[in-house]
């Protein structure tokens, strides 16, 4: 029996920016992808030179999660987190 739905709380405006930033960080990471195989992916698209460059190995998902969100407001991140939901409860996961 699942009770996860007696713990839900609204999600105030100015949290929205944390938990999308949470959110695109956890899907960055859960790719399992070096920053360089995103750029090099990323240059491929665009077609631009690939470059062949070395990154050092750090957690840029958190990173590269803020980078994307910075220029949100905070209403902004909101809609995008239920548009987001919407998406989400048309599926049984």
């Amino acid at each position: 029996m699942r009770f996860l739905g007696l713990f839900k709380k609204k999600i105030n405006p100015s949290e929205g920016k944390a938990i999308l930033e949470h959110i695109i960080s956890l899907i960055i990471k859960a790719t399992g992808k070096r920053l360089n195989d995103i750029l090099r992916s990323l240059l491929e698209k665009l077609k631009v030179p690939v470059v062949s460059i070395e990154l050092p190995e750090f957690n840029y998902h958190s990173h590269l999660a803020k980078a994307i969100v910075k220029s949100i407001t905070d209403e902004e991140a909101l809609y995008i987190l239920q548009e987001i939901k919407k998406m989400l409860d048309k599926y049984k996961i």
